[in-house]
């Protein structure tokens, strides 16, 4: 039996089994919204040692969790990816984290990563702030690019696609608290000055940002 599993036949205890080490959710989360470089999730996870991350990265392959595979040319790079059973696991980081939102012992000073706003975003979307809206845009959060896709009151991020959507939505680093902020901007001025940019649809883009929280 191996030193990570609890030994039971409890479904839970088996989930943490697969994915209860430290690090191995935050590895998935880098995963959720498309394939990644190993160097890409290392300089995400800054706290993680190289050995740590390639332990977890080799366990979440070998539970059939992520895969690893070769982009083709002009990339031509190895990345990792989730399969369809890793991307299972969508929900219960939405609800881990929709748990965590509420903790009293919550650091709301601290930043995180471009797939941790896209997390957010896709956890805290509230369609009766938003009737009606149907809408494709893009997420850029640094060096990252995300497409958002609202259809039937479902907000779902995906990775982005060639063509450029309508409306993007630019987030500096700092921008995470004011979008979950109940005070929220109501304008591309007001966005703005919280380090949200807006190019493009800004109508549509003002009426997703304020669904959000």
């Amino acid at each position: 039996m191996s030193d990570r599993s609890y030994g039971e036949c409890c479904a839970l205890a088996h989930g943490l089994d697969l994915v209860g080490d430290r690090w191995t959710l935050l590895v998935v989360r880098e995963l959720m919204f498309g394939p990644r470089r190993f160097t890409d999730i290392q300089h995400r996870l800054e706290g993680a040692s190289s050995s740590v991350l390639t332990d977890r990265l080799q366990h979440l392959v070998e539970a059939g969790i992520a895969r690893r595979k070769r982009l083709p040319a002009p990339a031509a790079s190895w990345v990792y990816e989730l399969t369809e059973r890793g991307d299972e696991l969508r929900p219960v980081l939405h609800e881990l984290a929709r748990w965590g939102l509420r903790s009293p012992s919550r650091r709301t000073d601290l930043t995180t990563t471009p797939a941790g706003i896209a997390l957010a975003m896709e956890l805290l979307f509230d369609p009766d702030r938003a009737p009606g809206l149907d809408a494709e845009l893009d997420l850029e959060v640094g060096e990252e690019r995300f497409r958002i896709l609202v259809r039937d009151d479902v907000m779902e991020i995906k990775p982005p696609r060639e063509a450029p959507a309508e409306a993007v939505i630019l987030v500096g680093p700092d921008s995470i608290r004011a979008l979950v902020s109940p005070d929220r901007p109501h304008d591309v001025d007001g966005w703005a000055e919280t380090g949200v940019a807006i190019k493009g649809d800004q109508a549509t883009a003002i009426q997703l940002l304020s669904a959000i929280g």
